[in-house]
């Protein structure tokens, strides 16, 4: 890794894996990097490597809702099988492609493109939507849904009905009422609690904690706006 400019990984990390996540962010964006030889006293070094990674996985990268690191794309599959499309390109390569390719990047004017702007494509929201957490997931799928969407809900309630969902997706692990809050007025910053006068059973009034839902729609722009990219 000392010297290593271009690394290609293929098939060699599981995006759920939570003490592999913190090596791999560091090593596309930490400025230095901890070189261990076998035999010899650790260094850091500048971290000069950039990361390819390839696989045929439904979830690849742990990526986060303002995901900046990753840049997913889908690779048709058009050519699947398709030897005479890959011969022409060995040719091709064999026969001064790698060099005019090189010429083509050392002289390419990156004052074109913003390279700190990672591209929106729509692999990165799908790689966004499957790194969701529990609370996350619960919330994404209400808005999908988005049938009997309530004005007014009780808090235990709401919070009753996301454990019982993280329960048959296993997603993730659940949080304490107190954090699913916390992290629904994130998720849509124009929910209010309140404590109204509510009936709790049939003929049984009492004042209880709830929530005073936005419109579907503004939730859904919220929620937008938090991954920021559009869902259609």
């Amino acid at each position: 890794m000392a010297s290593c400019l271009l690394l290609q990984a293929d098939e060699a990390v599981w995006a759920g894996d939570k003490s592999a996540e913190g090596r791999l962010k560091g090593l596309i964006t930490a400025d230095t990097q901890m070189i261990e030889s076998k035999g010899v006293d650790s260094i850091r070094l500048r971290n000069f490597l950039r990361v390819i990674m390839t696989s045929n996985e439904g979830w690849v990268v742990p990526a986060g809702p303002d995901e900046r690191r990753f840049c997913v794309l889908d690779v048709g599959s058009g050519c699947a099988q398709n030897h005479d499309y890959f011969r022409e390109m060995d040719e091709e390569l064999n026969s001064g492609g790698r060099e005019r390719l090189l010429h083509d990047l050392l002289n390419f004017d990156l004052s074109k493109v913003d390279l700190w702007h990672i591209p929106q494509t729509r692999a990165l929201l799908e790689q966004k939507i499957r790194s969701f957490d529990s609370i996350e997931d619960f919330w994404y799928n209400r808005l999908w849904d988005g049938s009997d969407w309530p004005t007014r809900i009780i808090c235990a309630d709401l919070y009753a009905d996301y454990l019982k969902v993280s329960t048959q997706t296993g997603i993730g692990r659940k949080r304490s009422p107190a954090e699913f809050g916390v992290r629904l007025a994130k998720l849509a910053p124009e929910i209010r609690k309140t404590r109204p006068a509510v009936e709790i059973q049939p003929g049984m009034v009492k004042r209880a904690w709830c929530y005073e839902m936005p419109s579907l729609d503004e939730c859904r722009l919220a929620f937008d706006e938090m991954m920021q990219q559009s869902i259609e």
